[in-house]
């Protein structure tokens, strides 16, 4: 024999252990593990225990544990699982692990990992089992179970579009009901669900807010386009904040979407007004002074039929411009001033509604109408 192998025989000179040499070796290598280990039947009476075992159970000694069922420490929702585990590994499946809920002798609750495997012990098979305890990494998983509910509470609670963007490849990891996205899969990006395009939006001409914080790290705002699910256009505002890594990289933004859809329009509508109002008195064509002012009102309003009223110096009234399907109705229309919903407005300077108008209407056709002002140089 070379002396390579002579280093290798444990303990026997002889080249093999004894039944007690066998034991012993045993013996040391359990007391030493840092798991509890124990050995049970398939009734689970406990047959072997080592100290780290008997201490996690509650005991003060290992021949105190010895004999006790490890069924009769287990929590009621763990025991059709244990009993389950332990056909499982008597039918020969090795290393089965499970986690257990249970009551040590001293009443306090614990959760053990365990791995069982079936073995042979004083001439009959058994389960030996390793174990764990992980009773404050489930104490932690609990409190961190109850932060992510109160989160998705407090994100389901927001009545606009929340998401949590990837920044590194635009994917939404998280969104809120109010998104109004449907499932997410894990390649669902921000440019594809809002914007319905194949490309992220800084390539289409648009501030990309990920950009815009990567570049940064600050919180931005943008304006965007987005399209709901049935392909409706929404001016959006988007409030973008950087979330980082250990190492101070923006790895995620959330980005909070106001839509301001009425808002850009009532924009508009004051701005189309206010060039209107410029028009009055400049040499632009009388009829293209009122067709601007038409549409700019139909814009703001909407309605079907439009016309202007003028007052002449003697204070008749008269159509000045009307929309296509109303100039044969007031063609040679004169009236006089305070007569109608017309020159009521027109007298009293107020908006007139024809479910509040009391008088004689001019214009019997027109069922529903709303009449305002316009007043220009304070006359």
């Amino acid at each position: 024999m070379s002396e390579k192998s002579k280093k290798r025989t444990p303990i026997s000179a002889k080249g093999h252990n004894t039944a007690p040499e066998r034991d012993e070796l045993f013996r040391l290598l359990v007391e030493n593990m840092l798991e509890g280990v124990v050995i049970v039947d398939w009734d689970s009476t406990i047959l072997f225990a080592n100290k780290v075992a008997a201490t996690l159970f509650g005991f003060d000694a290992v021949e105190e544990l010895v004999g006790h069922r490890s069924l009769d420490f287990v929590h009621l929702d763990s025991k059709d699982l244990l009993l389950l585990n332990l056909e499982t590994i008597k039918g020969g499946e090795n290393k089965v692990n499970n986690v257990y809920r249970l009551t040590t002798k001293k009443g306090k609750d614990a959760w053990f990992e365990t791995c069982g495997t079936k073995i042979d012990f004083k001439g009959r098979s058994a389960d030996l089992v390793t174990f764990n305890d992980i009773t404050e990494r489930k104490i932690m998983e609990e409190k961190i179970l109850q932060r992510n509910e109160f989160l998705n509470s407090v994100l389901e609670s927001l009545t606009h579009p929340l998401y949590v963007l990837d920044t590194s490849d635009y994917t939404i990891k998280i969104a809120n009901s109010a998104a109004k996205i449907g499932s997410l899969s894990k390649n669902s990006t921000c440019y594809a669900l809002t914007h319905k395009k194949n490309e992220p939006c800084h390539n289409t001409g648009d501030p990309c807010p990920i950009e815009v914080v990567k570049e940064t790290k600050k919180p931005t705002q943008v304006e965007h386009i987005h399209y709901d699910q049935d392909g409706r256009v929404k001016n959006v505002e988007i409030h973008a904040y950087p979330i980082f890594d250990s190492d101070g990289h923006v790895v995620e933004i959330i980005e909070y979407c106001l839509d301001i859809t009425e808002r850009k329009r009532a924009e508009m509508q004051l701005k189309n007004l206010f060039e209107a109002s410029k028009l009055i008195n400049s040499t632009m064509d009388t009829d293209e002074i009122f067709r601007f002012i038409s549409d700019s009102v139909q814009e703001l309003v909407g309605f079907d039929n439009f016309i202007i009223f003028l007052v002449s110096d003697d204070k008749s009234i008269y159509p000045a411009y009307a929309s296509e399907n109303m100039r044969d109705l007031i063609e040679g229309l004169v009236f006089n001033y305070g007569e109608g919903s017309v020159g009521h407005c027109i007298q009293t300077k107020k908006i007139v509604l024809l479910e509040n108008f009391n008088g004689r209407e001019v214009i019997s056709e027109m069922k529903s109408q709303i009449v305002v002002p316009l007043i220009i140089e304070h006359e």
